[in-house]
């Protein structure tokens, strides 16, 4: 249905337009096929182990480019008109990644503009791409255009790059140098695992469906959707936990000892709760509110659970492996909120069909030869943001909060003293029934800034060196903010937030040839977080001083989106995190028609990537490719992380 709908207006713009029969048609037909080789094991996010020489890719693709003349009066100049249409099918891919879709790198219209001029504007106006930057291996000053990273950063720019309709404007102005500006629709960047997310709402028993089963899926995105380590998916078996509680059978909280008489009618009285807590427990109104941590190993056997809730050999808060080690000190009253929710549902709201991006850039070159360049964005970032927040059956935005519950007499201590931190959900300050936790994708607006330069240097020894830099300062962009006091008692709105800040990101880099016609580029890459957080959290100030030890030792700290998951602790991020990168390219054979290229990245933390690419023209319209990733490193940085999606690709091309 997309694809007849993109075929129909593209037969009524030719009709409108007068399109020149003598449109000059040209294509291409590529076939790629993928198989891993980084060892028996489990990629992040796929539910069974990957055998080393299982294939993930058997990708088809026809490209066809169609390029003339429009006659028509309904421009002022003279015009052209360019289309680029793309038919795709992978044999292995999971759900729709196998096909067309639209705002992907798989889309049937990859392209469709007019070309034309007015007074001395040239003037681009429909769907394509901008290339501002010219990094290696990254987009610093693509800020327009999103990009595909469902198989990472693998595929070239130009393919994983995600086309925008636009009106690009550009004009010489007197003193040699271009002034370019640019209105274009906005949409966000793609990653395998956070697309094609199943809406509606989840329970611990039906719509566990996820994006899953992809190679190249991120501990981050995982953490986020996936079936057994993800939020979005530990939430209902985490609400079934609260409402069950296993063999016992009865919500905790369902009675706290009112009566104060010790009655064994009173819930903390009957075995085995007696043995856990004291014969005391009841004793006063709110008096010995249990923990979590307490009662580890008597519940989720008899759940039927297929998300990582609970380890039910140990509690294991230093070392945690799942949700319920990073929330020991949730008390009784607060999993009643978990007990009366009814699931968890993910939300996109993403702002994609509106002119909402604007974008300047001024181009011109110094005296001795300095090009350069700077550039300015105000839209929606590419970059989607998460949102986490419990809302009421009638779908309104609830606020969650914590107040320490003292109790009125003794009781056992137990880690849990007389009393505990209770998370309440309100609106506008009267107690809401919660009704799910909500999982909310959008695209925020953002302010970038940035420029570029590149100068050549003469030099004796190594010749002609080109000297170039680029450099972004980002204004209101979100990143993962975890605050573990919270998680601790179990306030996950309060514990997962997205929090604006300012970054600024640069490159110096360096590029040479060397052996009469090889290309080197060095690269030395800084991503600073202007706002990054590492504080002790406020979460637990309160009237705790006789358990005063169990509340300590809790961060808030800005997250690494990347690779932040539950098997590293819901790890931190570096404040400025440093990536080098060394590329080399060189042709071959006797007219230099074959060409191989290898890219090095080192990232801080010792993840790494290397990509070892190499086309052979079989002749003028045949060429064959191959390509050989390899992931290797620590294991919870973002590269080292896919050591399992380390791959081998085979490809053949045929140019028409």
């Amino acid at each position: 249905m997309k694809n007849l709908k993109y075929l129909l207006a593209t037969s009524i713009l030719a009709t409108a337009f007068g399109v020149s029969a003598q449109a000059e048609v040209t294509g291409k037909y590529t076939f790629e096929t993928a198989q891993f080789n980084g060892g028996d094991g489990q990629t992040i996010g796929v539910t069974s182990a990957n055998r080393t020489k299982d294939t993930f890719k058997n990708e088809h693709s026809i490209r066809m480019y169609v390029d003339g003349d429009l006659e028509t009066s309904l421009l002022p100049e003279p015009a052209t008109y360019h289309l680029e249409l793309q038919g795709f099918h992978d044999q292995v891919a999971v759900g729709s990644y196998d096909s067309n879709e639209n705002l992907t790198q798989r889309e049937f219209l990859r392209e469709a503009y007019i070309d034309t001029t007015k007074d001395d504007w040239l003037i681009r106006a429909g769907k394509q791409q901008v290339v501002w930057g010219k990094a290696d291996g990254m987009k610093l000053l693509d800020m327009i255009n999103p990009t595909d990273f469902s198989e990472m950063a693998q595929n070239q720019m130009e393919d994983s790059r995600i086309p925008l309709f636009m009106v690009n404007a550009e004009k010489t102005l007197e003193d040699g140098g271009t002034l370019q500006m640019i209105v274009s629709q906005a949409s966000e960047n793609k990653f395998a695992g956070l697309m094609n997310t199943a809406p509606g709402l989840r329970t611990a028993s039906t719509n566990k469906s996820v994006d899953q089963g992809h190679p190249f899926i991120l501990k981050g995105i995982d953490t986020i959707t996936g079936k057994t380590q993800g939020f979005l998916n530990l939430a209902p078996d985490m609400m079934q936990f609260a409402a069950n509680m296993g063999p016992f059978g009865t919500p905790l909280g369902a009675d706290y000892g009112t009566d104060g008489d010790d009655a064994t009618t009173d819930l903390w009285q009957t075995t085995p709760f007696k043995q856990i807590f004291g014969d005391n427990q009841a004793n006063g109104a709110n008096n010995g509110v249990p923990y979590y941590s307490q009662f580890v190993g008597f519940s989720v056997n008899s759940l039927a659970q297929d998300s990582n809730v609970m380890n039910t050999s140990a509690y294991s808060p230093d070392n945690p492996n799942a949700v319920f080690d990073l929330m020991g000190g949730t008390t009784s009253a607060t999993m009643n909120v978990f007990g009366t929710a009814s699931g968890s549902e993910y939300r996109k709201n993403i702002k994609n069909d509106k002119p909402e991006n604007i974008a300047l850039r001024y181009n011109n070159t110094t005296n001795d030869g300095t090009n350069y360049s700077f550039a300015f964005f105000k839209g929606r970032d590419v970059n989607p943001t998460v949102n986490v927040y419990w809302e009421d059956s009638s779908g309104n935005k609830l606020t969650t909060s914590s107040s320490y519950v003292t109790g009125a007499g003794g009781g056992d201590d137990n880690n849990g003293g007389s009393g505990g931190y209770v998370v309440s959900a309100t609106l506008n300050g009267s107690a809401a029934t919660t009704s799910r936790l909500v999982f909310e994708e959008t695209n925020e607006k953002i302010t970038n800034l940035g420029g570029a330069f590149d100068h050549t240097i003469d030099t004796a020894i190594l010749g002609p060196v080109v000297i170039r830099g680029e450099g972004l300062y980002q204004k209101d962009v979100t990143s993962p903010v975890i605050d573990r006091g919270h998680m601790f008692i179990g306030d996950v709105a309060n514990a997962l937030k997205m929090q604006k800040g300012d970054r600024f990101k640069y490159v110096i880099g360096a590029d040479l040839t060397v052996l009469t016609n090889m290309m080197v580029s060095l690269q030395f890459i800084q991503d600073r977080n202007l706002d990054y957080v590492d504080e002790a959290s406020t979460a637990l100030n309160g009237a705790n001083t006789d358990n005063a030890a169990y509340y300590t030792g809790h961060r808030k700290y800005t997250a690494d989106m990347a690779t932040m998951h539950l098997t590293n602790n819901l790890q931190k991020a570096y404040k400025n995190k440093e990536t080098v990168t060394m590329y080399l390219s060189k042709p071959f054979g006797e007219s230099s028609q074959h060409r191989w290229n290898n890219l090095l990245l080192v990232e801080e933390g010792g993840g790494k990537w290397n990509k070892f690419d190499v086309e052979y023209a079989m002749a003028d319209d045949i060429v064959i490719t191959g390509e050989v990733n390899k992931y290797f490193g620590r294991e919870n940085t973002q590269f080292g992380q896919l050591k399992d999606s380390s791959n081998v690709q085979l490809g053949f091309k045929y140019i028409f």
